[in-house]
């Protein structure tokens, strides 16, 4: 574009080549930072396959009566389900480029992303 072009000419354009900053700026608060560096796991904390396997069907359950009560749209829970399995057979080979199994961490990443997509 002209602005661009104009930028580059003056240098005025060097933020724009600076790397891009976390969407989450924790700024100076040390507290924050740790809540915010999540992606981490030394393997001290195990995941529960369990929980989270009951989070994502309370979301679920949730969604449908919020659909329900604001009488926006009808959806079964089957059809939820099938909506969801259909996205995620869609969806698994571009989310998981490598040809090694994700591990429980990154799967659960998938079906939050699966789910939430459908919803």
């Amino acid at each position: 574009s002209k602005w661009e072009r104009f930028s580059d000419d003056f240098g005025l354009g060097d933020k724009r080549n600076q790397p891009k900053r976390n969407v989450i700026d924790a700024g100076g608060n040390q507290r924050s930072k740790e809540v915010v560096k999540s992606q981490e796991n030394d393997g001290s904390v195990a995941l529960d396959q369990g929980f989270t396997e009951d989070l994502l069907h309370k979301c679920d359950e949730a969604f449908l009566t919020c659909l329900r009560s604001q009488k926006v749209a009808t959806i079964s829970s089957e059809s939820l389900r099938q909506q969801i399995n259909g996205t995620t057979t869609l969806l698994r080979k571009s989310f998981f480029k490598t040809s090694t199994s994700p591990n429980p961490q990154e799967e659960y990443n998938f079906n939050c992303y699966v789910h939430f997509r459908v919803h």
